[in-house]
């Protein structure tokens, strides 16, 4: 896969997770409110394809359009299954997270880059 966003804005993530299982925050927005993408919901329920676990999920208390369902798989290719039925009522965001200790432990293994300096700062 590409390493440049598609129109999901996930590809580089998927292409990521393609040989490993991973938790992954999806960030959901409702594209056109909330109530058409409960309806479909309540009508088909998530459809999900086989090998996409649902974790749990939270809504933005400000911006009730906003969605961030936790989501497991081994094969990245279910989000892309998932998403093409749900693209007309929602835009997806797909980040794969670790835990704390898994992220203390890459920061310790793997060389962080500097920051970048100002050229005015020796």
């Amino acid at each position: 896969m590409a390493s440049t966003p598609d129109r999901y804005g996930f590809r580089q993530a998927v292409s990521e997770l393609e040989h490993s299982t991973c938790s992954t925050l999806v960030i959901e927005t409702f594209r056109h409110g909330a109530a058409a993408v409960y309806a479909r919901f309540a009508e088909r329920g998530r459809m999900l394809p086989p090998g996409l676990e649902y974790i749990d999920s939270w809504i933005d208390a400000d911006h009730p359009t906003r969605c961030f369902p936790l989501m497991q798989t081994d094969d990245a290719t279910t989000f892309t299954l998932w998403t093409r039925a749900w693209d007309d009522l929602v835009a997806f965001e797909i980040v794969p997270v670790i835990g704390p200790d898994d992220a203390a432990a890459h920061a310790t293994t793997r060389a962080i880059p500097p920051e970048p300096r100002l050229p005015s700062e020796p």
